[in-house]
């Protein structure tokens, strides 16, 4: 494969604010420098158990609860690592407002007292963070330290010189110690995600698994299904013996919003039935026959089974059409299961079962995905930035976040008791079974490393919705994406 040449960046930045934009709106096909209208958002003090300063924006969050009892005083191992190095020092983060960013920042009262580092975050909602990251790296700013940032697009980044290797800081054994933190233990999958060029330019903060099946228990039993689907075939009788259009009740919901969301649905469709969407000199061949009927399947599996409207379906509407009981079954994120078995959150709380995702007629197709923890190659405090990536995902620490996620980033701790027990009786003690089942689904590569990832799967998300709209045939919208993901790919470098 050729590599592409390095990306101009005000080339980047237009393509990046282009990408974040249209996944934000859910657009239709990217327009290359055309840079997006930012809604202007208004900042709020937000008062967490911390000296640190933390703004966030008003929007509305989600507090996902935990079935077991954590505290928030954590003891740091002895290490060789000498903590207060860099004491005196500010580093500012800028960061994602979801939970799983929100118990981490729990433990920096910890941190600070550690480290004698004053830390400041900014906190923003998904497509705002990524699209003010994409601003301050084009411009090569110093303003943040630390970014926290899409795992599958940590190429774009790289390519633009705007992150720094973490092996400039694991040579330095002031500041990193291997039998503390233990780098290996970091799940493959999620480790993979940040490595490029043999180098590792982030830590993942989760492994998480894009496909994990939620279904309705008393309707299985209602209509005498034993057992849940295993194979892309089962999962469409299911979905039909579910459907009743009379009755408002329908058996499978899933993503086909215009968009980057959708295309990430259909690659679990497209490698299960074993498609591709480049050959081995980066040619697109998502248009290929697997292709044609993987897209065949999901827009029949949509079409017979899911709710009117569901060409519009974000992953919002899935989540509130399972919970609210419209529909009996759903391929999501393992990071949900704490949320489908809330009572205050779902109806149905009860009666949620979990299950390991069917497998395709090429096998199993699991995606793994991770919100990262990266530092800037420009910030003025480097290191300082590095020891709050060293602390807050090392074993100890991940420890107490992981337990309230319930999908932890570390090996070691899909295996410790502490863990065991805070989720074991989550679905019945199935959660941990699945939780333990998926890293043997994951498929390889899921997200191709290129640099202008987020411009393929927002032109393939385009695509899965024509389709599922009924707009144009599975065949003519993959000829056409096809084309037009060569030509992105064209312009990034690619075929010199």
């Amino acid at each position: 494969m050729s590599e592409p040449k390095k990306v101009d960046r005000r080339k980047f930045i237009y393509a990046g604010l282009g990408a974040v934009a249209l996944i934000a709106i859910g657009a239709a096909a990217y327009v290359a420098m055309n840079p997006p209208v930012v809604t202007k958002t208004v900042t709020t003090s937000t008062t967490v158990p911390t000296t640190s300063v933390v703004t966030t924006t008003s929007v509305a969050t989600t507090t996902v609860p935990t079935t077991s009892v954590v505290t928030s005083t954590i003891t740091t191992p002895k290490s060789e690592i000498n903590w207060k190095k860099y004491a005196g020092t500010t580093i500012k983060i800028l960061a994602l407002k979801a939970f799983l960013i929100d118990y981490q920042l729990e433990l920096l009262p910890d941190f600070e007292k550690l480290t004698g580092i004053h830390v400041e975050v900014e906190q923003l909602p998904e497509d705002q963070v990524n699209q003010k990251a994409t601003i301050e790296m084009a411009g090569a700013s110093s303003s943040y330290d630390i970014y926290s940032l899409w795992g599958h697009s940590i190429v774009s980044y790289v390519s633009t010189g705007a992150l720094e290797p973490i092996s400039s800081f694991v040579k330095n054994p002031e500041i990193y110690d291997p039998d503390y933190y233990r780098l290996d233990d970091i799940i493959p999958a999620a480790l993979d995600l940040v490595t490029f060029k043999n180098e590792i330019w982030g830590i993942p903060i989760q492994a998480v698994y894009q496909q994990t099946l939620y279904y309705r228990k008393d309707l299985f039993e209602k209509y005498g299904i034993d057992k849940p689907p295993r194979t892309f075939d089962e999962l469409k009788q299911v979905a039909e013996k579910l459907t009743k259009r009379s009755e408002d009740q329908y058996g499978f919901a899933g993503r086909a919003c215009r968009g980057t969301q959708s295309a990430n649905v259909w690659l679990y469709y497209l490698y299960g039935f074993g498609g591709k969407i480049f050959d081995d000199k980066w040619e697109p061949i998502l248009n290929g026959s697997e292709g044609v009927e993987s897209l065949k399947f999901y827009v029949e599996l949509l079409n017979k089974c899911a709710p009117p409207g569901v060409s519009e379906f974000t992953w919002t509407e899935v989540q509130n059409s399972f919970m609210s009981g419209k529909v009996a079954m759903i391929n999501e994120v393992i990071n949900w299961a704490s949320i489908f078995i809330d009572p205050s959150k779902s109806k149905f709380a009860n009666v949620t079962g979990i299950a390991l995702p069917p497998a395709g007629p090429a096998g199993s197709s699991v995606g793994v995905y991770s919100w990262v923890w990266a530092i800037n190659k420009y910030s003025k405090n480097k290191e300082a930035a590095w020891l709050w990536l060293l602390w807050t995902t090392a074993p100890s620490q991940a420890l107490y976040w992981s337990r309230k996620l319930g999908v932890p980033g570390r090996l070691s701790i899909l295996n410790n008791p502490i863990f065991k027990e805070g989720v074991s009786k989550w679905y019945d003690g199935k959660f941990l079974q699945v939780l333990s089942e998926l890293p043997k689904y994951a498929y390889p590569n899921y997200y191709p490393k290129v640099i202008p990832w987020l411009r393929v799967m927002d032109r393939i998300g385009v695509a899965v919705n024509e389709a599922v709209s009924g707009v144009k045939t599975p065949q003519l919208v993959l000829d056409e994406a096809a084309k037009d993901v060569r030509k992105i790919m064209e312009e990034a470098g690619y075929y010199r």
